[in-house]
């Protein structure tokens, strides 16, 4: 649905990430509305654990052709758990502490990110002294969504008494 480009935001002279709806998608109004929620629901999250979106353009009809996010530096987790022949239970623990702070900040605003999934978190990497010799030496980026969804408050009542009704067990080993 689009493309992302390197490039160099010239007002605040700083390297960003720039996405643009694809061409062949500018005429798909549901795409459109699609790719416009994901960019102003990205520039609402301040997290840590979120991609920072930082500008939008809009289209004639008020919908957002392009957008610009923080450029991230590191690895796909995807990349990651492939290049990994085992995964030590430190990193697996911070890997989801993380994930889990990013999922409650998007609870805290009513947005469900339906695709959570290797291909769409992000390891970037720890800066400073130690980052090295961390078990974790990063910092987890959830990636934007195109099926991102704002949940009025009634569906919102009606999945949370559905996962609910949802247990998990278990022991650590």
């Amino acid at each position: 649905m689009a493309v992302v480009y390197e490039a160099i935001d010239l007002a605040s002279d700083r390297r960003v990430a720039l996405k643009i709806l694809q061409a062949r998608f500018r005429d798909n109004l549901d795409l459109r509305k699609r790719f416009s929620l994901e960019a102003k629901t990205g520039a609402k999250l301040q997290h840590a654990n979120h991609v920072t979106v930082y500008s939008s353009h809009l289209d004639a009809d008020g919908e957002v052709d392009y957008y610009t996010m923080e450029l991230l530096d590191g690895v796909g987790l995807d990349r990651e758990l492939a290049r990994r022949t085992q995964v030590e239970w430190p990193f697996a623990v911070e890997l989801a502490r993380q994930v889990c702070e990013g999922v409650s900040e998007l609870d805290r605003l009513g947005i469900i990110h339906r695709d959570i999934k290797p291909g769409n978190i992000y390891l970037s990497p720890l800066r400073g002294q130690g980052a090295e010799k961390a078990a974790f030496p990063y910092t987890v980026k959830l990636l934007a969504d195109p099926e991102i969804e704002k949940l009025d408050s009634v569906r919102r009542r009606r999945l949370f008494r559905t996962l609910s009704s949802f247990s998990i067990s278990g022991s650590a080993s």
